[in-house]
């Protein structure tokens, strides 16, 4: 994550229920977009410390209540420590949550036993009871591309993304079973201890809506070689996943249509963020990555694909 807000030591002292606790050392994370994040160390104990930089409060308690709901509900993940305002404390005004270390890495490249366990981690999620409080879409789905403010920095990227929401629009979701979904399964949003999934994080757009969806973006997030969707890589995801959950036909069926969804939101959050925001910045072509792998599903390798992965029950 990148660091924005410069913190003290004082600072982290103070959101703490004992203030006197000691602060041994504070390292702020590389790389993110929207927050400042650091390993903060309190009495010889590591945790993670995020300052949100663009949310406001309303929405950090409500990722600090769904985090605490993960706990109680048996998922593995950080856990939130007790501090001086609840769940949520403030730096410097803007909202600011502590969850506990999970030692571990991310890794760049899964391979496809690490694609099971995530599929099976998926699974689990999903069999998980969707806590009424969470928004029934993504933050950055199709209502956000249908919304999007054009500043014509790049014209062709702008006229595909019109265009390709347009064809998006036949949303394929009545009747498909809705749930808790992470809605951002990418590999940095993965910890892994001696080559073994231990937890998924950063569940800042989680929310209820088709499961397919999480697996779709699973897809786009996990599964890729070369940018193309690896037939490896993607039956070994769901694998893992019908050993937890079933899948029914009307989700297999939507399954082409959600991963087109996921991977055109996510280049258009890629162009606004990291282009549009932050025009210069090292990730600004990202979001053609997402383009050119749409237009490569596209143009019938999609059939191609799902002719040959191995999704029944």
């Amino acid at each position: 994550m990148a660091q924005y807000t410069k913190i003290t030591y004082q600072e982290i002292s103070e959101l703490f229920m004992v203030p006197t606790r000691k602060i041994d050392q504070i390292s702020p994370f590389p790389g993110g977009a929207e927050n400042s994040t650091f390993k903060v160390i309190v009495d010889q104990i590591p945790y993670v410390l995020t300052v949100y930089e663009e949310k406001k409060f309303e929405e950090v308690q409500q990722i600090a209540k769904l985090i605490a709901y993960l706990n109680s509900a048996g998922i593995p993940g950080s856990t939130l420590p007790n501090i001086k305002d609840g769940l949520v404390g403030t730096i410097q005004q803007k909202p600011t949550i502590i969850k506990s270390y999970i030692e571990g890495a991310i890794l760049d490249n899964l391979n496809p036993q690490q694609c099971h366990q995530v599929g099976h981690s998926l699974a689990q999620l999903h069999s998980t009871d969707a806590p009424n409080f969470l928004p029934k879409q993504p933050n950055f789905g199709h209502s956000f591309m249908q919304a999007f403010n054009f500043n014509h920095h790049n014209i062709e990227f702008e006229h595909w993304l019109k265009k390709t929401t347009a064809m998006l629009s036949n949303h394929p979701d009545s009747a498909l079973p809705k749930g808790l979904i992470h809605a951002d399964i990418f590999a940095d949003n993965l910890i892994f201890q001696n080559g073994n999934l231990v937890a998924i994080i950063d569940y800042e757009e989680a929310c209820i809506f088709p499961l397919i969806y999480d697996l779709a973006m699973a897809l786009v997030g996990c599964c890729r070689i070369d940018n193309k969707l690896s037939i490896d890589l993607a039956n070994s995801l769901f694998e893992g996943y019908v050993k937890h959950r079933d899948l029914q036909l009307a989700e297999v069926e939507a399954l082409p249509y959600f991963v087109k969804y996921a991977a055109s939101s996510t280049a258009a959050w890629r162009y606004w963020k990291q282009t549009m925001s932050a025009s210069g910045s090292e990730t600004q072509f990202n979001f053609i990555e997402m383009k050119l792998f749409v237009e490569d599903f596209s143009s019938g390798r999609d059939q191609e694909v799902f002719a040959q992965l191995n999704i029944g029950n």
